[in-house]
């Protein structure tokens, strides 16, 4: 009995296929087929099938007063998490992760106006003037303690030489680049779906787009309340995201042996996500545009569309930049540049890519500005109306 026994456990191992054959097999299948795929996830990169360590469950972050929560499925920050409702119709987290790592992903990309831009490529120079604003500090070193240097040293030099998984490289991005003392007070980063509206579809590809509602691990944008009071109750006629105006999208990916994502999956996701918030500043410019007048124009040519991504496995960080194609017989309507890639063991790759981000959120505050007068000019136009009426019912 037990010779048999072990006979069929070792025949299961030298020929898979005899237990997928076996009656007790296909029973079992067919249930693993019936029931939902579960898997406690620390962040919206990872697969349903990976299992993470009981350890993170207890795992406290030192620079916040957060725990991580096994409730919710989700390492929580010091950032503010809305809450998702996926009754809009958007994708689940682990169907954009499948879109995404589709083999015919790009292409649908290229289908619905978003490409990546090739090297040598030139590019308007705009674009190139703000990267080279982003860029222009790097080379320099960063003023920090030599014990918290060789901390993230060493936890950088294990990523690459172990692998982490997805929430590990997030923990040490919060860390490092995002934490709360490290956003500007008018900044917000919130881990959010966004609006399906918003996506840039081909007018061919109709609502049944394969191209995947962003969920995007960090989307970055503007506080609501960093807006004057009376501009805040009309965010919502260009964007009705919780992060106003995002401009930079952040996706996580781990690079282990029980994982299967890719800085690729991540550039996907983050094509996705940049060329949807470059949409809702189109909307706020075609807005401002409406009348066509010379003082419109001026206002309008100075908003900033393009926004940044940036996509990371904890080896390797990649930060891009979307711009729009303002050529009207142009097909591609969004192009996805590349400005540089950093190797997070490098100490002094690694102080690029921090100086590269506080650049951009110096940047970011003088785009705010112009928003900010953009609106105005819009609502200036739509509420003339109603103070003439009011004048008129006082007369």
């Amino acid at each position: 009995m037990d010779g048999t026994r072990s006979r069929e456990t070792y025949s299961l191992y030298e020929n898979p296929l005899t237990f997928e054959q076996s009656s007790h097999g296909e029973s079992l299948l067919n249930w693993l087929e019936s029931v939902k795929p579960y898997g406690l996830r620390r962040c919206r990169s990872e697969t349903n099938i990976q299992l993470l360590p009981d350890f993170c469950a207890n795992r406290a972050f030192p620079d916040t007063d957060i725990t991580p929560s096994l409730d919710q499925g989700t390492c929580y920050t010091d950032y503010h998490v809305a809450g998702v409702s996926r009754s809009d119709g958007s994708d689940s987290s682990s169907e954009v992760q499948q879109k995404a790592a589709h083999s015919n992903f790009r292409p649908m990309l290229f289908s619905n106006g978003i490409d990546m831009v090739e090297s040598g490529e030139m590019v308007p120079s705009n674009i190139q003037s703000v990267v080279d604003f982003i860029t222009s500090e790097c080379g320099q070193p960063l003023n920090v303690g030599k014990s918290a240097l060789e901390q993230d040293s060493k936890k950088c030099e294990n990523m690459a030489i172990k692998g982490a998984y997805s929430y590990e490289v997030k923990d040490f991005f919060y860390r490092y680049l995002f934490s709360s003392q490290s956003l500007p007070d008018n900044i917000r980063g919130n881990e959010t779906t966004m609006k399906r509206d918003d996506v840039p579809i081909a007018p061919s590809w109709g609502a049944g787009s394969a191209i995947s509602t962003p969920d995007p691990d960090l989307l970055l944008g503007y506080d609501t309340w960093s807006f004057p009071i009376t501009q805040i109750g009309h965010l919502y006629r260009w964007d009705i995201n919780n992060t106003k105006f995002s401009f930079l999208s952040v996706d996580y990916q781990g690079d282990h042996t029980c994982n299967t994502s890719r800085l690729w999956v991540a550039t996907n996701h983050c094509m996705v996500a940049t060329a949807t918030c470059v949409q809702i500043m189109k909307k706020l410019r075609a807005a401002v545009l409406e009348r066509g007048n010379a003082e419109d124009v001026e206002v309008a040519s100075s908003l900033d569309l393009h926004v940044f991504g940036l996509v990371t496995n904890g080896t390797e960080a990649r930060l891009f930049v979307t711009y729009p194609d303002e050529s009207e017989d142009s097909h591609i309507k969004f192009h996805v540049k590349l400005i540089r890639g950093f190797l997070l063991y490098d100490i002094q790759h690694r102080a690029d890519l921090k100086r590269c981000v506080e650049k951009i959120f110096e940047w970011a505050e003088e785009r705010r500005g112009h928003i900010m007068v953009a609106i105005d000019v819009i609502l200036s136009r739509i509420l003339a109306p109603r103070k003439k009426r009011k004048r008129r019912r006082g007369e």
